[in-house]
């Protein structure tokens, strides 16, 4: 017999048009086309643009647009000196030349393999470009006025038209603040996230998401890191505009919910109404939403039974008859509900004998949620912490392992969730478990850049060790930057330390060397990085995935320049192969003080593998 859920889905898919909150702006899509964009000198006012008869009103039949997100350089004028613009330009002059080539990140290759990658094709002929300060009126009377809160609230329109979105992050100085922009300070920024978010929400499956950091240095980005960012948790230059996001959110999530239903795509649709909370809605005054389905069926009476009437309204509401059941990707009730965090569900769940243990039976590869995810492991990667006590008190256990012998603190310091990385130490989960290819959860935390989580584990269990630490936040994107590297010189990480992965490491060790295997005829990032590997330094290692801004915290703190690794390179010969900005080689070139090899111990050859 079919749930509520599933005939209110079936009735959507009968309808032949989409009910989209979206298909309409309040503002029209102005764009540049890209030849334009190219030609320009400096960034001219959207009423210089539409005087100049420089704008064109997208649609889909015109080729494919691009947005782009960016920080503004000034409080006053997003890039008073053309630097943004001119670097945007060489960027897509070098990608359609093939002059330049958008990489893969290594932890996405590490995760997903090789990617498609845009084709210079596809960002030369028909492009139109989508720049704030170029399409949204600028002037301050009335009529301007209305018109960009229009354009504003708009964005997701905007967006979910767009084939790229791209995020432009050279490494500038702000003009009126003593920062410099980066990847790491876009993520900050409140309606960066927001952006970010409605193309999360887009109801496509297409595209590419691109970070432009220089002429020559372009990579897809790996949002992964990105995934618990809210937007009201983001930096806002006036704290009313929350609002405004608030009101977007609720608009961008009923759209992609439709969406999923349309498509039948029930398990999305259940994931995304129970993790809304955690990643869209933290930091805003705006309740969730909190269901599509027409109430009916239910028998509780909301006064008299509060709790059980909120179980079955969360049953009803997700298309399942009762508590022992899973959907077509193995997750049961109270999967979804450690998801959601709602302690009241959860102990009606466990009254009803849901199992404190559960886990998922398939993996969610996009937010890299392995099968055998356990629900106090969902729980404190989604920051729900009431939930994680509850289930603790209920007696889950904090060390069950995932498919890749992860465990629940594994998942907290993912997640950069302090408090939970406290709660499950004191129910005594292990930090010295490995998960593949070999992290325990101190590393996990390096890696992702979970700051909080790095500085409580470290506090729990000061013996932990910090080898290699600096070298695993390097390899990955969330702590390639420069809070996570700073954070990790101040706890005496050795910035000058070797890579030496051992035969007796066996995930790192086979990984990296089977990967350089392939850099001769295939080469990559990751290819890169395998190749050289051992040795390397963790100057080296930012250079070579690509985590540049890193570079400067590692040189201030006294990084030599001097060291080579196995391969006979220092980070000066690294830095010239991989084509790194000028402002880095300025510094690489100032500080060069002649080759130094490898030193303190010898090599054997059942630890370097030879090519």
């Amino acid at each position: 017999m079919a749930t509520d859920l599933a005939r209110f889905a079936a009735s959507l898919r009968a309808s032949p048009s989409r009910r989209s909150f979206l298909d309409h702006a309040s503002f029209p899509m102005y764009t540049v086309p890209a030849e334009f964009l190219l030609q320009m000198k400096e960034l001219r006012t959207h009423e210089e643009m539409v005087q100049a008869g420089a704008l064109v009103e997208f649609s889909t039949n015109l080729g494919r647009a691009m947005f782009v997100s960016h920080e503004w350089l000034s409080s006053r004028h997003p890039d008073p000196n053309a630097e943004q613009l001119q670097i945007l330009q060489q960027a897509l002059r070098n990608i359609a030349s093939g002059s330049s080539n958008i990489c893969v990140p290594v932890v996405t290759e590490i995760l997903f393999g090789r990617l498609q990658l845009p084709t210079a094709d596809s960002v030369g002929v028909g492009l139109y470009v989508w720049y704030d300060y170029l399409c949204c009126p600028q002037h301050s009377s009335n009529a301007a006025s209305l018109h960009r809160q229009a354009a504003i609230d708009s964005i997701p329109t905007y967006v979910s038209q767009c084939y790229f979105f791209v995020i432009l992050c050279p490494a500038l100085k702000h003009f009126d603040q003593s920062r410099t922009l980066s990847q790491s300070s876009w993520a900050l920024r409140g309606w960066c996230r927001c952006e970010r978010v409605a193309r999360e929400l887009a109801a496509r499956e297409d595209g590419y998401i691109i970070v432009i950091e220089s002429a020559v240095h372009q990579t897809l980005v790996w949002l992964g890191n990105r995934t618990l960012e809210a937007p009201g948790e983001g930096a806002f230059t006036l704290e009313q505009d929350k609002l405004r996001v608030g009101r977007m959110m609720i608009r961008m999530i009923w759209d992609k919910l439709l969406f999923y239903l349309e498509k039948g795509d029930l398990h999305n649709y259940r994931f995304l109404l129970n993790s809304q909370k955690a990643r869209f809605f933290r930091g805003l005054d705006v309740a969730p939403v909190d269901g599509l389905i027409p109430a009916g069926g239910i028998q509780a009476d909301s006064f008299r039974e509060p709790e059980k009437f909120l179980l079955e309204w969360f049953l009803h509401q997700n298309g399942f008859r009762g508590v022992s059941e899973r959907d077509e990707k193995g997750w049961s009730p109270l999967c979804f509900a450690a998801l959601n965090g709602d302690t009241v569900t959860i102990k009606y769940l466990l009254r009803f004998r849901a199992d404190p243990n559960d886990m998922t039976t398939k993996a969610r590869i996009k937010e890299q949620l392995p099968r055998k995810s356990s629900v106090v492991a969902i729980a404190a990667f989604f920051r729900n912490n009431e939930a994680v006590e509850v289930l603790l008190s209920a007696r889950a256990s904090p060390n069950a392992l995932d498919e890749n012998f992860g465990n629940s603190l594994h998942f907290a310091c993912a997640a950069d969730n302090a408090v939970a990385v406290q709660l499950l130490i004191s129910a005594r989960a292990n930090p010295h478990q490995k998960c593949l290819p070999g992290l325990n959860p101190f590393q996990v935390s390096c890696a992702c850049g979970s700051l909080q989580s790095m500085k409580e584990i470290l506090a729990q269990e000061p013996e932990l060790s910090l080898r290699h630490s600096l070298h695993f936040a390097l390899m990955f994107s969330g702590g390639g930057s420069p809070e996570t590297i700073s954070e990790l010189i101040r706890a005496r990480a050795d910035v000058n330390e070797q890579f030496r992965i051992r035969i007796k490491e066996p995930g790192w060790w086979l990984l990296l060397n089977l990967t350089s295997l392939r850099h001769r005829v295939s080469p990559s990032r990751l290819t890169c990085l395998a190749y050289h590997h051992y040795g390397a330094t963790p100057l080296m290692f930012s250079i070579l995935s690509g985590y540049l801004q890193a570079a400067s915290a590692l040189l201030s703190a006294g990084a030599h320049m001097d060291i080579m690794n196995f391969r006979r390179k220092t980070a000066l010969d690294l830095a010239s192969q991989m084509l790194v900005p000028a402002w880095l080689m300025r510094s690489l070139d100032g500080r060069d003080q002649g080759p130094q090899g490898l030193e303190d111990e010898e090599l054997t050859e059942e630890d370097v593998f030879f090519i």
